[in-house]
């Protein structure tokens, strides 16, 4: 064929779903051996995808027939056959400890400045190599006529193509994903990839799941979101289910089983991991980093009180919990911390230049103080104090009361006990 994938589009009608298909590198040749559920996977609407895929078939009719032919042939080889193929392959891979040899030693940075997906993982444990019979997903793929497919392809060739890679996604998100509220954790992906590396010994289990990294871990220096063909095809199918389904979440905020939008399942995670530990460390660290966002979005919702908000966060009520406030603080409000203090001495001042005569004399005796203080601390400390004094409160407060409603207007004491409180 002559014409560019932007061509095909463009003669179909459909130019405007283009960048959903080039956002998944998805050129003219990945088009022709894409599968009907991916498509309808990648355009979400049901009306647009029966139109795409009219074209489709009219347009790669005799490339699907072809395709149709062999996967017939492929079926029909004997059973018995094929699994004795499949299983002199995993003996010749699996080393006297049971560990399949990776042979993959590509370099750790690509020329894209990511990870490549060969090197080994620096925070998950080896993959454990298991018999393959006790497989759930060597059961699923045994029990349809794809997996089937794609365990022939195997035994043939000795590796998957991007198309059967994608279809054995399909099978094991299909068989795991149950309702709108359906969650994947890390160690149910690890458990995949190992299952993954048992039946498919020659795969790159990393290609299907990469756990996230913190930046401390990091060979790039920066944290690394989870990625991998599991992953993103959890995503769009829980996605896509949500959309078809009229699926409505939780309204209760304090409830982490439903989201109110689809979220990152790394947020996610974190947020759970943070209702159940406390220790402090860099893990609690980057657990609460990771999941700011949500938890922002999550309280900015909330009916819930203070006190709600720190039981559903054991890590808050331990001393070092207000580190973690200041971490949400600097990550809403871009500023340099330092820079609060450099300005103070001079915004002090010349709040002090623009009060009255009268509110001067007024805190006179604590002034002198502030003059003659040799603690830069306490210095601070005073000056805050007097704050009321040189701004006094104006705004009037309705108080509801069994008369009525009632005006009242804090006094300078209340409004010093509302920002600084003496402890005994």
């Amino acid at each position: 064929m002559s014409f560019t994938i932007v061509e095909l589009f463009q003669k179909w009608n459909m130019s405007l779903l283009l960048p959903d298909f080039e956002e998944r590198n998805i050129g003219l040749e990945e088009l022709k051996n894409i599968n009907i559920s991916e498509i309808e996977e990648i355009i979400g609407s049901p009306r647009l995808s029966r139109e795409f895929i009219a074209h489709w078939k009219t347009e790669f009719q005799t490339r699907e027939v072809d395709s149709l032919s062999i996967v017939e042939d492929n079926v029909n080889i004997s059973r018995s056959n094929s699994i004795e193929q499949l299983s002199s392959t995993l003996e010749n891979c699996i080393t006297e400890n049971n560990i399949v040899v990776d042979k993959n030693h590509d370099n750790h940075i690509n020329e894209n400045g990511k990870r490549c997906a060969s090197h080994p993982h620096p925070c998950e444990p080896p993959l454990k190599i298991r018999d393959r019979d006790s497989c759930t997903i060597y059961t699923s793929l045994q029990s349809s006529s794809t997996g089937r497919s794609i365990l022939t392809e195997y035994s043939r060739k000795k590796q998957l193509s991007v198309k059967s890679s994608h279809d054995l996604c399909d099978i094991i998100i299909s068989e795991y994903l149950v309702d709108g509220n359906t969650k994947i954790d890390t160690n149910q992906y690890l458990d995949f990839k190992s299952q993954i590396k048992s039946i498919f010994p020659e795969e790159d289990p990393n290609i299907y799941y990469w756990s996230p990294i913190p930046k401390r871990l990091s060979i790039l220096n920066r944290s690394e979101k989870a990625r991998g063909r599991l992953y993103e095809k959890f995503r769009n199918k829980l996605k896509l289910f949500r959309t078809r389904s009229g699926w409505q979440p939780n309204k209760n905020i304090f409830d982490t089983s439903a989201e109110d939008t689809f979220q990152d399942n790394d947020e996610l995670n974190s947020m759970e991991w943070l209702i159940h530990n406390q220790e402090y460390g860099d893990d609690l660290r980057h657990h609460w980093e990771v999941s700011s966002r949500v938890r922002y979005e999550k309280l900015l919702k909330s009916k819930g009180s203070v006190s709600d908000y720190y039981s559903q966060y054991p890590a808050l009520a331990n001393k070092f919990g207000y580190q973690l406030i200041a971490i949400d603080f600097d990550r809403l409000y871009k500023i340099v911390e330092i820079d609060i203090y450099k300005k103070w001495p001079i915004f002090f001042d010349n709040l002090f230049t623009l009060a009255t005569v009268n509110q001067k004399k007024s805190i006179e005796d604590i002034i002198n103080d502030i003059k003659n203080c040799s603690s830069n601390y306490h210095k601070i400390f005073l000056q805050i104090w007097v704050l009321p004094f040189l701004v006094p409160p104006k705004t009037r407060k309705i108080v509801e009361s069994p008369e009525g409603k009632k005006q009242w207007k804090p006094t300078i004491k209340e409004c010093q006990s509302s920002i600084i409180v003496h402890a005994t």
